[in-house]
């Protein structure tokens, strides 16, 4: 249902994408979307449940906006805009894998006694934050971003900490929920205030 209202804001709007971005790169934001979403409906048909593969290609086809709206506002894909939602899909994709093993470590059938069932039940989590840091890293030693995108990537680790001690814990969803939107609306505001 969602789907069907995103698409017809999408073509209420779609006459101001062919007055200022360039059709090559038109070409190349309905490519990349089409096959995000086409991967994520195989996904779901197969699945009874979202999983997280579905849950990534999702967000990563919903942060197509931000070099879109970079794009209509300066005429064209740059590199700048690129850079603006790898650096997202890094943030979103790892805040997606945090509140899923922060949910399913709740169910019955999961117990984690000690901190090195811990540590295996969240590792490809933390395998994603280490490497996800490492190529911010990498990226801001090369000159192509500040120390401002560095910073609010950091900001992002004292949450990953205090959520594996409560692995396994019960908690308020909702709660869990607004912080997540707190930390991304402030990742947002540094991203977009730092300039790239």
């Amino acid at each position: 249902m969602w789907s069907l209202f995103y698409g017809a804001v999408g073509i209420t709007f779609l006459w101001r994408s062919f007055i200022v971005i360039p059709l090559a790169d038109l070409i190349v934001f309905a490519c990349i979307g089409i096959i995000l979403m086409f991967f994520e409906w195989i996904v779901v048909a197969h699945q009874a449940q979202k999983t997280a593969a579905s849950e990534v290609m999702g967000t990563c086809g919903v942060l197509l906006v931000a070099p879109y709206l970079y794009a209509a506002l300066n005429g064209g894909i740059e590199w700048a805009a690129i850079l603006l939602w790898f650096l997202l899909a890094l943030h979103f994709v790892l805040g997606v894998l945090y509140v899923r093993i922060r949910i399913r470590s709740t169910r019955d059938d999961i117990l984690l006694p000690d901190f090195s069932a811990k540590l295996w039940f969240a590792l490809p989590t933390i395998v994603f934050a280490a490497v996800s840091l490492g190529i911010i890293l990498v990226i801001y030693v090369s000159g192509l971003i500040s120390t401002a995108i560095v910073f609010a990537f950091f900001l992002g680790l004292p949450r990953l900490f205090v959520g594996f001690q409560m692995l396994g814990q019960k908690f308020v969803i909702k709660r869990l929920g607004w912080s997540e939107v707190a930390h991304s609306v402030l990742f947002a505001i540094i991203l977009g205030w730092s300039g790239l």
